[in-house]
């Protein structure tokens, strides 16, 4: 293997602060607050979840990286999946979610728990509801998180009749063990690889006679969600091929991501054809000098898709990264959904009590300025309207995203701050006069900024 040149050495720094600032938010996913958005409450159907494995052959090793380069050997991947269930009599919905801890630069392995646990609502290996082709939707986490911490979203979107699979991509600790260097390699050169493969795998298990959610979901009806690194794999699955011009090409992992890139297996090829909706939340791989993509491949990209972040992110970088990405991305019908003074953890779950008094875990789970249980609320309210949209063609649950002034402190309600109160929701956006966001309650709509741009 040829050794590290200097781009790739900084490449490295500035994806394991990234993964610091991404390391386990997983938490407690159920404390949704009174103050939610309309489109929050959970849906009708009970929930099921259950752990599926595949095996990926001849697959690059990082793990036994040595001198004569890297080595290929099977690589499995396992699946947490929530779907909707019959809600009957003796389902026990009560669930423990056990999730190994992440190390932290500034934390020993040694004085972490081993594990962290949190509580969630659904049962699990429950029977599905079949018949029904729910949509199905990919979750793709950040470096070094968890599948399961999603579930606060999961949970959420499978009791209104999706499919949920998240992606457990187990990123190698990025200090201690092998290092940065075989982590940083791994999360770069697997996130679309892992995305595309464990869609190709579930589109055969619809149908399979022995697969356990055969006639569950429909599986070219598609969402893909990724976080942070999961976002920089969503966008090269969505049809952005790598630019050859990026330090992330000319570094060592150049030829692993050769098929990937712009020209390289065909900019037509590039998209998966099941796709039909993405959300990006946080995506890194934008920003400068390290920057992913150009313009043109950005361009390619044709799903409709929900970009979400904090315009003070300071590990994707919301001006020069996130923002580059949504203001290129002219083939798509976008939305993008800002959290002012928020930075880059504005995705998983909350931190487990296990967690909750280190600080560098709270610095990298939590906000400074909103409460985690407030975004997982505003987060799932807005993915929820624009999957029901693309996904369902809920034209009702679309109007949710159509907000009356881009930012919405400049919403105005009919009643004034002393009204008697019943806390109602601001009517669902059909009315034309509307001059607040819909589905938030009074002067609870508040920090937000909401764009859209139809593409071409």
């Amino acid at each position: 293997m040829r050794a590290l040149e200097p781009v790739w050495i900084w490449l490295m720094a500035c994806v394991a602060l990234a993964g610091s600032a991404m390391s386990p938010a997983i938490g407690n996913a159920q404390t949704i607050a009174a103050d939610q958005p309309q489109l929050t409450a959970r849906g009708n159907f009970a929930v099921g979840v259950r752990r599926l494995s595949f095996t990926h052959p001849n697959q690059p090793d990082f793990e036994r990286i040595g001198l004569t380069g890297i080595p290929k050997s099977d690589r499995v991947i396992e699946v947490e999946i929530w779907y909707p269930v019959a809600r009957a009599a003796g389902l026990t919905e009560q669930i423990i979610y056990t999730i190994p801890t992440t190390s932290n630069q500034a934390i020993s392995p040694d004085k972490l728990p081993a594990m962290v646990t949190y509580s969630g609502q659904a049962a699990r290996n429950a029977e599905p509801v079949r018949g029904h082709h729910f949509p199905l939707v990919i979750l793709s986490h950040g470096f070094t998180n968890a599948a399961d911490g999603f579930s606060a979203l999961a949970e959420n979107l499978a009791s209104k009749g999706y499919v949920v699979a998240s992606i457990e991509h187990r990123d190698p600790d990025p200090y201690y063990g092998r290092g940065a260097n075989i982590a940083i390699g791994k999360v770069i050169s697997r996130r679309t690889v892992d995305q595309r493969f464990i869609i190709a795998q579930l589109t055969l298990q619809a149908t399979a006679a022995d697969a356990p959610l055969r006639d569950v979901y429909d599986p070219v009806n598609v969402a893909l969600i990724g976080y942070s690194m999961g976002g920089f794999g969503a966008i090269s699955s969505a049809g952005a091929g790598f630019s050859k011009d990026s330090p992330i090409y000319k570094s060592p992992l150049g030829k692993l991501i050769e098929p990937y890139t712009e020209g390289g297996i065909g900019e037509q090829d590039t998209a998966l054809p099941s796709l039909k909706a993405m959300v990006l939340l946080a995506p890194w791989g934008g920003a400068q000098p390290y920057r992913a993509w150009s313009p043109a491949a950005l361009g390619n990209i044709k799903v409709p898709t929900l970009v979400i972040d904090g315009d003070q992110d300071d590990i994707a970088d919301f001006a020069g990264g996130v923002k580059y990405i949504y203001d290129n991305m002219t083939g798509s019908n976008r939305y993008l959904l800002v959290y002012e003074n928020a930075r880059h953890n504005i995705a998983l779950n909350e931190t487990p009590p296990e967690l909750a008094k280190i600080y560098p875990y709270i610095e990298h789970s939590e906000e400074p300025v909103w409460r985690t249980d407030r975004i997982l609320a505003i987060n799932i309210h807005f993915i929820t309207a624009f999957l029901d949209a693309r996904l369902k063609a809920d034209t009702a649950h679309e109007a949710f995203l159509h907000v009356p002034t881009a930012k919405s402190n400049d919403g105005v309600w009919p009643q004034a701050p002393d009204a008697k109160y019943k806390g109602d929701h601001y009517p669902d956006g059909h009315d034309e006069g509307a001059k607040a966001w819909p589905g938030f309650q009074r002067r609870w709509a508040l920090g937000l900024e909401l764009y859209h741009d139809g593409g071409k």
